[in-house]
């Protein structure tokens, strides 16, 4: 639930499935290794390449016919698949963003916009963090359809103890939600 609220995803799903997300690549360190390998420093880093080690139970790796200490190389997660994926430093975990938008995502959104606008205004007419609204959307019908789902979670961010759409006067708060006019008329409850 806190990493649901902190990054402001809808779910959270853990696998201990690390392959279905990315792979691990044996990164050798050439610098160390180079000296102590010399020419053979080519092959492991062939077969590091292709994917051609295993991890030891002691932390080292097995390339070829080199055991390389766990200071001479760094396994690194690639991405198995393309979108929202990076792999942890510590080369154990990796996370997957799914940011496909579906159309009540998109809704959730234009209502979260509309508080933010709302809450500015409540700023700027002086109105207290504690005092309640009544408000008034005045919108084109797909907009208020859009927000409809949202109506009841609005009115509990914003303090509104009544919320209607209707005809607001045109020197009220007027703004554009993605590309429809949407305005609205606060007065304290």
């Amino acid at each position: 639930d806190l990493i649901r609220d902190e990054i402001n995803v809808k779910q959270v799903t853990l696998s201990d499935d690390l392959d279905a997300f990315a792979s691990r690549v044996l990164k050798p360190n050439g610098k160390l290794l180079g000296p102590r390998l010399g020419k053979a420093m080519q092959d492991v880093l062939a077969l590091a390449r292709n994917g051609e080690w295993s991890a030891n139970d002691d932390g080292s790796v097995l390339v070829g016919e080199h055991t390389l200490s766990p200071d001479e190389f760094e396994i690194a997660l690639e991405p198995a698949t393309d979108g929202a994926v990076g792999g942890l430093s510590s080369g154990d975990a990796v996370v997957v963003l799914n940011t496909e938008l579906t159309p009540e995502l998109v809704n959730e959104g234009h209502a979260r916009q509309l508080s933010r606008w709302i809450q500015d205004a409540r700023r700027s007419v002086g109105l207290d963090v504690t005092d309640r609204i009544s408000l008034q959307i005045d919108t084109d019908p797909e907009v208020a359809e859009w927000l409809a789902p949202h109506m009841s979670n609005l009115a509990a961010q914003v303090l509104a103890t009544s919320l209607d759409f209707a005809t607001v006067a045109a020197d009220e708060f007027s703004f554009e939600l993605d590309g429809h006019p949407v305005s609205f008329a606060i007065t304290k409850a």
